[in-house]
C-alpha cells in the first residue's frame, strides 16, 4: 500500500554545533541524541552523542567517538536493540567492506563487532536478528546478534535506503529515495517492512509512504537520518554545520 503523507511539519530543531559532517544516522534515546557521520575532508567516521533537545541547542561540540578503522571511515545509520548501540563503519564506495559494531550506549566502547565483505550503509535490529543494506540498498543482508550471515539477497523495495529502524521483531522501518532515471524521477520515501527470522526472501514490503517535504536547503527529509521516537518520526536531511532535526507525526509507532 503507497500512502501520500501530507502531514505539516511539528517543529525543526537546530543542530548548534560547527563540525563538517555528512550526516548519515540518528538514534534518539530518551534524552540522549546518537548522530553518526562521515567527515569526508579528515577521512574520519563520527559519532556524536548529546543531551536531546538541549544539547542539539547548545554552542558547544558535542560528546564524539571516531569509529574510523583504516580506509572504512563511513559511518551507517543507527539502531538500538535494548543493548547494543548498531553502526557499521565502511569503506566510501561500493562492494568493499564494512566492520559491524555492537556499541555500549554508555560508554561508546564496542562490546563485539563482526566484519562483511561489502559496503553496509543502514541497519536494524529486529529482535535476535540484524538486517542491513548495502550501498543504495541493493542488497539486503541478514545476521544474528554474533554476526553469523543467515542469509543475503537482492532488495525487491526499488529505494535506496539511509536510516532503518525496528519496529518490533518482525517489523523494520526503512528512509530513503526512489529513483528513476538521473533526474526523471525522484521521490523520498518511508517504507515499513516485514522481516523474516529465518530468510531475506520472505522480506516483504507493507506500506510506503511518500515524503514530498524538502528542507529548506533543498533536501527530501528522507535524504539522510531517520528515528521513530514515540509517536513522532525525526529527520535529519542536511550536513553539519547548519543541519535541523525536523519532527513530524508518524503513523508507524515503535512498540
Amino acid at each position: 500500500m503507497i500512502v501520500f503523507a501530507a502531514l505539516a511539519l511539528l517543529a525543526a530543531t537546530p543542530l548548534a554545533f560547527e563540525q563538517e559532517c555528512h550526516t548519515q544516522g540518528m538514534k534518539l534515546m530518551g534524552e540522549t541524541l546518537f548522530v553518526s557521520c562521515v567527515d569526508k575532508s579528515g577521512h574520519r567516521a563520527r559519532l556524536f552523542r548529546m543531551t536531546w533537545p538541549e544539547g542539539a541547542l547548545a554552542a558547544r561540540e558535542p560528546e564524539a567517538v571516531d569509529l574510523t578503522e583504516g580506509p572504512r571511515y563511513h559511518p551507517s545509520g543507527l539502531d538500538y536493540d535494548g543493548q547494543c548501540l548498531w553502526v557499521a563503519a565502511a569503506e566510501y564506495r561500493p562492494h568493499s567492506s564494512a566492520r559491524v559494531l555492537c556499541l555500549d550506549p554508555e560508554t561508546l566502547k564496542p562490546r563485539s563487532s563482526f566484519e562483511v565483505s561489502d559496503h553496509i550503509g543502514a541497519l536494524a535490529a529486529p529482535g535476535d536478528r540484524l538486517v542491513g543494506f548495502n550501498w543504495d540498498a541493493r542488497d539486503i543482508y541478514l545476521w544474528d546478534s554474533s554476526g553469523r550471515e543467515l542469509g543475503r539477497g537482492k532488495s525487491p523495495f526499488g529505494a535506496a535506503y539511509q536510516d532503518c529502524k525496528a519496529l518490533d521483531a518482525k517489523t523494520i522501518v526503512c528512509s530513503g529515495i526512489q529513483s528513476r532515471g538521473k533526474f526523471l524521477f525522484r521521490r523520498g520515501v518511508l517504507d515499513r517492512i516485514e522481516v523474516d527470522s529465518d530468510s531475506v526472501s520472505g522480506f516483504r514490503l507493507l506500506e510506503r509512504q511518500v515524503i514530498r517535504e524538502r528542507s529548506p536547503a533543498g533536501h527530501l527529509l528522507t535524504r539522510e537520518a531517520m528515528d521513530i521516537f514515540l509517536e513522532t518520526v525525526y529527520f535529519i536531511p542536511d550536513d553539519l554545520p547548519g543541519a535541523e532535526v525536523y519532527s513530524r507525526p508518524s503513523l508507524f509507532h515503535r512498540r
